[in-house]
């Protein structure tokens, strides 16, 4: 079984694979966790970074970076307990909610 920051990169990998400026890709996001509830937004063409244990979400539209409570925009590594790649959804697990990255068609 693949271990959590190998999915990461195949992760970052899609994403970046799936980039297009002619035909943004976009994406319906739904983060679970007890604190917040349950929120959903869009974005397109969304990428992203690992550096230095961090993760770094960025959509084209910068709307992450304009809404510091997502949790998408950054989290470190080692908070994340699992990564499921499926064919058209991605869901980043913590042990305390997940993060479902939908491509909408």
């Amino acid at each position: 079984m693949l271990n959590k920051l190998t999915k990461l990169i195949n992760l970052q990998s899609i994403l970046e694979e799936n980039e297009d400026w002619q035909s943004p890709t976009h994406y319906l996001i739904t983060e679970s966790f007890p604190v917040n509830g349950i929120r959903q937004y869009e974005l397109y063409n969304l990428t992203c970074e690992i550096s230095d244990g961090m993760i770094m979400f960025h959509d084209a539209e910068e709307f992450l970076q304009e809404d510091c409570t997502r949790v998408l925009n950054m989290f470190p590594i080692s908070s994340v307990s699992k990564v499921n790649i499926l064919e058209n959804h991605y869901v980043i697990v913590f042990d305390t909610g997940d993060i479902k990255i939908e491509i909408i068609e």
